[in-house]
């Protein structure tokens, strides 16, 4: 059984585009209407075996997101929680 059973569907590198802190977003929940100006990125846009149990698509997504956030972080940024900076 694969160790990783949360996966994201929204991969975490994209999600740190849009925080401040580098580990937290701000969260608006449409249900109940709550707001979380600081919420995990770890507990964002996931669900328990998204992908199967087996791991295979989790661990090849995990390739491919490891080189797209890799040519990514060499985008210059700036601004407000701007990530790298």
């Amino acid at each position: 059984m694969p160790q990783n059973k949360s996966h994201h569907f929204v991969p975490q590198f994209l999600l740190r585009f849009f925080s401040v802190d580098g580990s937290s977003v701000g969260l608006y929940n449409l249900r109940s209407g709550k707001i979380v100006p600081r919420a995990s990125l770890k507990h964002q846009a996931c669900r328990d075996w998204f992908y199967g149990r087996d791991g295979r698509a989790e661990q090849a997504l995990g390739h491919l997101e490891g080189g797209a956030s890799t040519v990514l972080g060499r985008v210059p940024r700036s601004g407000v929680g701007a990530v790298g900076k």
